[in-house]
């Protein structure tokens, strides 16, 4: 698999669950995009399984004993839980979360403006021979293969088990039925509703799962080009003279590194919206995990799965923020040695008072230049925001993640001591 089939892979993954929409990258670039039910049909459907799905977890907390969707109590009973309307309210928060989301992408794919779209289209025709190294080149595919592949596999148990959940109540519902606590209606209905909300979190599951592996794709993709970046620079200090890399490849090595921060602050505008979304419902899912956890008396299979599906927003934010602090890293890596090069080189020329003074002025004036690029460097947010909140940085990320752990010991202490 060559990288240009990944980026079709990813975008291909992208439409089906994040964008929701069937066009394709042509479509997209010439402004073609048809509005007929082919191309929202899967939008239209998603829409109202997600709004039906909302409204079916809102009547379960504000009204539990109702008679024709399910009883919250016969519901804990069937999965030996306790407190399933926290589950209720976290779902109500993710989905109505990823719907706004959705909306948001929606209304800039339609005026043509979503930045994600456009590195996509810009990578139709993108060189990797010339771009990436052999190695590079190798590590981006064989983790992309393996990703994908642990990603299929998860996603497969995930939805065997919910499936698997539907059935138990299928069943448990035809018990109530059997036993005259519910007629015929009701039971279509509460199995009805149930398959909704079931279905359309499995097709959350599936953007959680393989929308967010693209992303991480992507995110290795610009770290190592960066890095490609940084080894260029300690090869040029290690073997070149300072004349020759800057006659040579002073201006290459500009041309690339703002090609590259020009990349990076494009797909920043759709990824800094995502991640903020990302961080609300991670958030949101710290206080639930805590407050559902600190309710159980005993523990079944499921409570399990419910606890370990409400953290892994958590845990996969958090690993997402730390492959996206080591862009900056590299940035200021490369920045460093810039600058050490020029510092090098100056005390040099101060040493060498012998040298011939046109060739000293021409290495002025290359310092000069080089200088203020490098200013620039450290300067510029190369890498990726969380909304306009924050920055990631590894510093961040590491101050965020403590912060997190400070948040889930409160609500422990608060919830279960």
């Amino acid at each position: 698999m060559s990288i240009s089939q990944i980026f079709d892979h990813g975008f291909e993954y992208l439409k089906k669950y994040t964008f929701r929409l069937e066009f394709s990258l042509q479509d997209y670039c010439y402004r073609e995009i048809r509005f007929t039910y082919r191309t929202f049909k899967r939008s239209i459907w998603m829409v109202i399984n997600a709004w039906l799905a909302i409204f079916y977890f809102t009547i379960m907390i504000f009204y539990p004993n109702n008679s024709y969707i399910i009883n919250r109590i016969d519901f804990e009973q069937m999965l030996k839980a306790e407190r399933m309307d926290i589950l209720s309210i976290q779902l109500i928060i993710a989905f109505s979360i990823l719907e706004f989301l959705w909306a948001k992408m929606l209304h800039k794919i339609l005026q043509y403006r979503l930045s994600s779209i456009d590195f996509l289209v810009s990578k139709s025709f993108f060189d990797e021979q010339k771009e990436l190294l052999p190695k590079s080149r190798q590590y981006l595919c064989h983790m992309y293969m393996i990703t994908h592949s642990i990603v299929t596999i998860l996603y497969s148990i995930v939805t065997i088990e919910l499936l698997l959940v539907i059935i138990i109540y299928a069943y448990h519902c035809y018990n109530l039925y059997q036993s005259f606590r519910i007629d015929i209606i009701e039971m279509i209905i509460r199995v009805s509703m149930f398959i909704i909300w079931v279905m359309h979190v499995i097709q959350i599951m599936g953007q959680l799962f393989f929308s967010f592996n693209f992303l991480v794709f992507l995110i290795e993709f610009f770290k190592v080009r960066i890095e490609q970046f940084y080894k260029i620079l300690q090869q040029y200090d290690q073997i070149k003279p300072f004349e020759k890399f800057q006659r040579n490849d002073l201006k290459q090595f500009q041309h690339d590194y703002l090609c590259l921060y020009k990349e990076t602050a494009q797909m920043n505008r759709t990824v800094s919206v995502l991640l903020f979304y990302l961080e609300a419902i991670s958030k949101s899912s710290i206080i639930s995990a805590c407050i559902f956890y600190s309710k159980q008396s005993s523990w079944s299979v499921f409570t399990r799965f419910i606890i370990i599906a409400i953290l892994s927003t958590f845990c996969l934010t958090n690993g997402l923020y730390s492959r996206i602090s080591n862009l900056p890293s590299y940035n200021q890596k490369c920045a460093r040695l810039i600058l050490q090069r020029i510092a090098r080189t100056q005390w040099s020329m101060v040493v060498d008072s012998k040298g011939v003074r046109p060739q000293k002025l021409f290495i002025y004036r290359y310092s000069i230049k080089l200088s203020l690029f490098v200013q620039t460097m450290t300067n510029n947010q190369f890498g990726f925001t969380c909304g306009r909140v924050f920055f990631i940085t590894k510093f961040r990320y590491i101050q965020l993640f403590i912060m997190n752990f400070i948040l889930i010991l409160k609500f422990y202490k608060k919830t279960c001591l």
